[in-house]
């Protein structure tokens, strides 16, 4: 069988799941989907692209984490979703992007994402700046200020763990126009006591704060936590947010 998108392939024996079996099109940027007519794609051949070249790959889900490194290779590799077991920084060609992005998203632009002063962003179809990444040598950053704008577009939207693991980060300002904090934003960063978030923020995503021991901070009230999105008062001066007011 044949999908609309040109992917060739079949039923697994489990009737749950498919295997991709080749890519018939020579579009510039190849959608890899996490499901084909309602089923899963679990299984995808290294030979899956024969002769094909492209720019870049938008994978929908996870199915590629297993051959991701070969798929950069080829091309700049955009996830939707974190990889289990692989660290997106330890290759500049993997990018996590909004769920969103779409082909004609990443067709915008040769490499499908523009950069302002270090900072690596895509535009929504409303004008809003989604930053994807954060160029450069972020090991030394201490006190960061994300931009409120990248190319006359207000910034709306994070990446999942964009500052996680940075041991010497002490203090962030988050804009105001951004509504949610997401998954693993500081994921361990020991050294964070400050953190200015947006006056008007709806969510706080999971493990947001964790392992950040030193970081007190309030959260303007009605805000929605995915527990856990921060430590909890116990040993070692970890202190729990708490809603203004409470």
């Amino acid at each position: 069988k044949v999908t609309s998108d040109g992917w060739l392939y079949r039923v697994r024996a489990d009737g749950a799941s498919v295997r991709l079996e080749r890519w018939l099109r020579s579009d510039a940027v190849v959608v890899i989907p996490s499901h084909v007519e309602g089923l899963r794609t679990c299984d995808i051949p290294y030979e899956v692209f024969g002769e094909n070249k492209f720019a870049a790959i938008l994978c929908e889900g996870c199915p590629a984490w297993s051959m991701a490194d070969w798929l950069a290779k080829n091309g700049r590799v955009y996830y939707k979703t974190p990889l289990r077991g692989r660290d997106l920084t330890s290759n500049e060609k993997f990018v996590l992007v909004p769920r969103w992005v779409t082909r004609e998203t990443l067709e915008a632009s040769p490499e499908g994402i523009s950069e302002e002063g270090g900072w690596r962003y895509i535009v929504d179809g409303k004008g809003g700046a989604a930053v994807v990444e954060m160029k450069g040598d972020r090991r030394e950053v201490k006190d960061l200020v994300i931009p409120g704008q990248l190319g006359g577009h207000p910034v709306v939207a994070l990446p999942a763990h964009l500052l996680a693991g940075l041991s010497h980060l002490a203090s962030v300002s988050v804009p105001d126009t951004v509504m949610e904090i997401p998954e693993g934003f500081c994921f361990g960063c020991p050294r964070l006591t400050r953190v200015v978030l947006p006056k008007g923020l709806k969510k706080v995503g999971r493990c947001a704060f964790c392992a950040c021991p030193q970081l007190a901070v309030q959260l303007p009230s009605g805000v929605a936590v995915d527990q856990p999105a921060f430590d909890g008062p116990i040993a070692g001066g970890r202190v729990l947010l708490r809603p203004m007011g409470e």
